[in-house]
Formats: structure tokens, C-alpha cells, sequence
């Protein structure tokens, strides 16, 4: 199992130092793979969604048991516990499906730094090899702290997948093929004309 998970980091790795638009079209096309597979099988089946209404079913039905306990009603601190217990899972059943626990104020900003942090991550990693300089982690810095804040003001789209995957790992895809895209048009600049004959 290491040689494999070695294999995928040595892929990642090369993806970072010896970038080529093969590797990230075929990283992409299997992550896309994976997503789409994952989603037809769930589609199909509903497990996730089915395990969950089984699971809220049983707290409903122990809640309500814990409701009428004649013992239960004596003490005012359980019954408190119950009520907050009742609150809390109304919450979950009725409330929005893309809560996180940490609140949308920092989940915004965390996931729009999510692809950022990566890229430093895959920097630093492969800066032994390469000797990535400070000024690199720098400007890497400069580049994303627009995008992480135009991410937390975006406002919040009924699709929670476009605030907190297609926004990040979108802009900095872009990013990156723009950079690419002027990588090579200097490129062409500064490549001497060959005089026609």
C-alpha cells in the first residue's frame, strides 16, 4: 500500500515541479472520474441519504421516549437536556444541509484558501529539490489573498458546492492557465525572429 500511495505523491510532485498540462488534464479528468461515478451510485442507491433518515428517525423516536418519562418530567435539568436535544435535531433535519459546525463566516475564507494552501504545501515540498525561494511563498501569498477575500464576500449561493468548490479550485485553475498563457507569450517574445531568406 506505501509503494502506491508513493506513486500518487510522486505524481502530485511531478505535477509541481515538471508541470505539464497532460498531468493536470488527466488529474482532472480522474477526479472528475471518481465525482461523477460517485455521484450516478448515489443517485441510484440514495445510501447516504437513506443511512441519515435512518439514523434521525432513531433519535426522533429516543427523544420522544425521553419526552414522556414521568421520572424525567421531576428533573428540570434533563428535562433542559431534552429540549436542547430536541432544538438540535430539528436543526439537523429541518436546517441547511451545507451548516458546517464551524459557521459560514470561516468556512468561506478556509475554503477559499483551501487550493492556495495546497499549492504552498506542493511548493514547499518540492522546494528541497527545486530551491524555491521565500520571495516564491511570497508572491504565492500576494496572488491568493485577493481571491480569499472576494471568496468570503461572494454571497451565498443556493448550491453550496459553488461557494466551497467551484469558486476556490476554479480561480485557481484560471489562475493558473492565465500565468501559463503569459509564461508563453513571453516566451515568444523573447525568442529571436529568424529572418526569412
Amino acid at each position: 500500500m506505501l509503494d502506491s500511495l508513493e506513486g500518487v505523491f510522486g505524481f502530485l510532485d511531478r505535477l509541481a515541479t515538471q508541470f505539464t498540462w497532460r498531468r493536470l488534464v488527466i488529474l482532472l479528468l480522474v477526479f472528475s472520474m471518481v465525482f461523477l461515478a460517485f455521484w450516478i451510485w448515489e443517485s441510484y442507491t440514495a445510501t447516504f441519504r437513506l443511512v441519515r433518515m435512518e439514523r434521525e428517525l432513531r433519535l426522533v423516536e429516543e427523544i420522544v421516549a425521553l419526552a414522556g418519562d414521568p421520572e424525567l418530567q421531576k428533573d428540570q435539568e434533563l428535562v433542559r437536556v431534552v429540549d436542547h436535544l430536541r432544538e438540535q435535531l430539528a436543526t439537523l433535519v429541518v436546517g441547511d444541509r451545507a451548516a458546517t459546525p464551524i459557521g459560514p463566516r470561516l468556512f468561506k475564507p478556509l475554503t477559499a484558501a483551501l487550493p492556495w494552501i495546497f499549492v504552498g504545501v506542493v511548493m514547499f515540498t518540492g522546494r528541497r529539490k527545486r530551491g524555491v525561494a521565500p520571495s516564491t511563498f511570497l508572491g504565492l501569498l500576494v496572488l491568493a489573498v485577493p481571491y480569499i477575500i472576494l471568496g468570503t464576500l461572494l454571497p451565498s449561493c443556493e448550491q453550496a458546492w459553488i461557494n466551497y468548490w467551484l469558486y476556490p479550485w476554479g480561480s485557481l485553475l484560471l489562475t493558473v492557465f492565465l500565468i501559463r498563457l503569459a509564461q508563453q507569450a513571453k516566451k515568444r517574445r523573447a525568442r529571436p525572429a529568424i529572418p526569412a531568406k
